[in-house]
């Protein structure tokens, strides 16, 4: 079986099949491929701007700082209120504060469990290797 386009057709055809690599290769991008960590000194620039979560979500505005704990406050639009350590956030392109693993139900639940002054921090694990210590 033959499939037979008209010339328009067959034109509107090519024009697709080449924009199809062009949009593969910007999905295959993640979204916070370009963001950078933010450094405690930064903090103080953020006071006042939005604070945006998973999916561009937006989780409250920054209220607050510590460059010593390296810490944001954020209140969000309900009234709750979260302290964010800075191996959570990360600024994009546009100096735009996110915090790409939190989103509204942690925030939520924080201010729920009065526990606001427990700063969120990024997990981390810790390997130790016993043959490294030397014998035992």
């Amino acid at each position: 079986m033959f499939l037979f386009l008209a010339p328009f057709e067959e034109k509107t055809m090519r024009k697709h099949l080449l924009a199809l690599p062009i949009v593969a290769a910007f999905a295959a991008t993640p979204a916070f491929a370009n963001d950078t960590p933010v450094a405690p000194w930064e903090l103080g620039q953020f006071i006042g701007a939005p604070l945006h979560g998973a999916g561009f979500m937006p989780l409250g505005i920054v209220s607050g700082y510590d460059t010593d704990r390296g810490i944001i406050q954020v209140v969000s639009p309900n009234g709750g209120v979260a302290t964010i350590h800075t191996s959570m956030l990360v600024a994009d392109s546009r100096s735009q504060l996110q915090a790409p693993l939190l989103n509204k139900g942690d925030i939520a639940a924080v201010s729920t469990l009065s526990t606001s002054d427990i700063p969120f921090v990024a997990p981390s694990i810790t390997v130790e290797d016993p043959a490294y210590y030397g014998p035992q």
